[in-house]
């Protein structure tokens, strides 16, 4: 139950999202409140959506594009990691964002997070525009350290239901504007945190999970079987900071 009501949320079936967030509470209580509430909310403001089947963007550095609301223009991360999208209060005002009084706690890589949602009716995006689009409202306190403003979340990206990575990275283009899987084309799919695909280890290819907002690759503790003796033989002890919106904090690795 808790892995359909997670993929409900994010494909953006709030009201089938309910029925499975419930029925997760109802057999384990405090296991899916946080995003029970939000579905809730969010049944009522309704899904972000496209105005053109054949979406378009330009990136920087793999996950940044330029958008605009009238006279503001402002780079946003396009974050296939993303729950929830985030916005800052200060560029909320300047886009005229609908702010909904209902507050909520949400969790990051390293602490979690409080605020309100506030709604987008509309955003220009490359070639489209992204209308009725649910962000999680940050004081410009908050979101100081990551230095961001808007973050695009998983469900805009996959909302016309295909997306392609063209020119090594330099743009994104979902819906029509993909082209067809080819045999040079690593696939895309839902995995357990959202999108994923495969990729070969030396002891043989594993699903791997794709985060647009992640500087970095790391491979957590159930991945070092699909290492080789002479991969593993590498490993050495560090000390490894973690940042984002939550702040920063500090945990061992190798």
């Amino acid at each position: 139950y808790l892995l359909l009501c997670g993929h409900y949320f994010r494909e953006q079936r709030f009201a089938d999202g309910v029925r499975t967030c419930s029925a997760a509470e109802a057999m384990k209580k405090d296991s899916a409140g946080t995003i029970l509430s939000l579905q809730r909310l969010l049944a009522t403001v309704g899904p972000a959506r496209w105005s053109r089947p054949d979406v378009v963007m330009l990136l920087r550095d793999g996950a940044w594009t330029t958008v605009r609301r009238g006279d503001v223009t402002v780079a946003a991360l396009v974050d296939t990691g993303a729950e929830l999208g985030l916005i800052s209060e200060s560029l909320a005002t300047s886009l005229n964002a609908r702010i909904l009084e209902q507050r909520f706690e949400l969790g990051t890589t390293t602490t979690p997070v409080a605020g309100r949602v506030a709604v987008i009716d509309e955003l220009q995006v490359g070639n489209a525009k992204l209308t009725n689009l649910s962000m999680l409202l940050l004081s410009d306190e908050q979101l100081a350290y990551s230095g961001l403003k808007l973050v695009i979340p998983i469900q805009a990206i996959v909302a016309n239901r295909r997306l392609a990575y063209l020119d090594h990275g330099k743009k994104l283009v979902l819906g029509d504007a993909a082209p067809p899987l080819g045999e040079h084309r690593t696939p895309l799919y839902w995995d357990e945190a959202g999108i994923g695909f495969g990729v070969d280890f030396a002891e043989g290819r594993r699903g791997v999970h794709f985060d647009t907002g992640s500087n970095r690759t790391w491979l957590f503790p159930a991945a070092a079987s699909a290492l080789s003796k002479a991969e593993k033989a590498t490993r050495t002890p560090h000390k490894r900071r973690i940042g984002g919106v939550g702040g920063e904090r500090v945990e061992n690795a190798s």
